[in-house]
């Protein structure tokens, strides 16, 4: 049963009022219940499209919609306002979660290769039309770093608390995370991006949109699949980092002449670091996607272990790193 009643009321009422047809419910308001977000079927046009509630985009965000090389933003048709919510008519786009097509994720092989390269090159497309359009900043260091860090602690062994809070504390590290010019989707993770018939990236879920620091959405790439591991996978911490820095090669091979020159590799040990601690706050925390390993004694055990080797590795790169 929806945790929110009144949010499905109004739903249903802007569904009866304009005569769409209810196609599907997702499962998003049994786990946020200040949002919902159904397909519709709106007879006056013919079409299939989402409509949404609690998830609102970026003002300036592409509400006309992209279609591109690579990726696919879907466009907004109209905006209801039903007591004090906005209700968005969003562009159904067609095709698969891309999580759906993966193979099953082995440390040294996460992501299948094909699926790879489309990622990246449509993160790099996003670059490239997201430095066009006036995008809010959002701050991250202060409110989400230090209190990820606080959680963090609880299942970080001991040897590396101090040294993660000193890095935090270096000049250059500071600078990484609070340099907010970098376009970002919120979440540009494997189980929210859409792979379309066209093979294609279609961009759903669009709230947030903004700059914060380069390569923020490409954390969000690998580390979902964390969990997703099978639990023999997490003896394979050195395969993995070995996986996730060929990743940033990948990505600065494919980087189009165009776009400002960024150190990648260096940036992405902080982005592995930054993953790292908020995977750690979200075990120690127990929110509800990480349920799926705290639930299992054996394999929280074995993940968490996996976790502070790869931030022991990562903090090593960090320190040792020469350009």
């Amino acid at each position: 049963m929806p945790l929110n009643s009144k949010i499905i009321k109004q739903r249903n009422k802007i569904i009866k009022e304009n005569n769409f047809k209810l196609l599907k419910i997702f499962d998003t308001n049994e786990h946020e219940d200040y949002k919902d977000v159904v397909l519709i079927y709106d007879p006056k046009d013919k079409k299939k499209k989402v409509l949404r509630v609690g998830e609102h985009r970026t003002k300036n965000f592409l509400h006309n919609g992209y279609k591109g090389k690579y990726l696919i933003v879907p466009k907004i048709y109209s905006i209801i306002t039903a007591e004090h919510n906005k209700y968005e008519i969003e562009e159904f786009v067609k095709g698969e979660l891309l999580v759906n097509c993966l193979s099953k994720p082995t440390a040294d092989k996460p992501i299948d290769d094909r699926y790879l390269e489309l990622l990246i090159k449509s993160f790099w497309e996003f670059q490239t039309i997201g430095k066009k359009i006036n995008l809010p900043k959002q701050e991250v260091l202060t409110s989400k770093v230090k209190k990820h860090l606080a959680y963090a602690y609880k299942v970080m062994d001991g040897n590396k608390k101090q040294r993660a809070e000193n890095l935090f504390k270096n000049k250059k590290v500071i600078n990484f995370f609070k340099n907010s010019n970098y376009p970002c989707k919120w979440k540009f993770a494997v189980d929210n991006l859409i792979l379309t018939t066209d093979s294609k990236i279609g961009f759903i879920d669009l709230a947030r949109v903004g700059k914060r620091f380069w390569g923020y959405d490409l954390g969000w790439i690998f580390w979902p699949l964390w969990f997703h591991f099978p639990i023999q996978e997490y003896k394979k911490t050195k395969e993995h980092l070995n996986w996730l820095e060929n990743l940033f090669k990948k990505i600065d091979e494919y980087k189009p002449k165009n776009v400002k020159k960024v150190d990648i590799i260096f940036y992405g040990y902080l982005i592995i670091l930054e993953r790292v601690i908020g995977t750690m706050f979200d075990v120690a925390a127990n929110i509800s996607h990480a349920q799926k390993i705290t639930k299992k004694k054996r394999k929280m055990k074995a993940f968490i272990k996996f976790l502070n080797e790869l931030l022991e590795l990562t903090l090593d790169k960090i320190k040792n790193y020469k350009k």
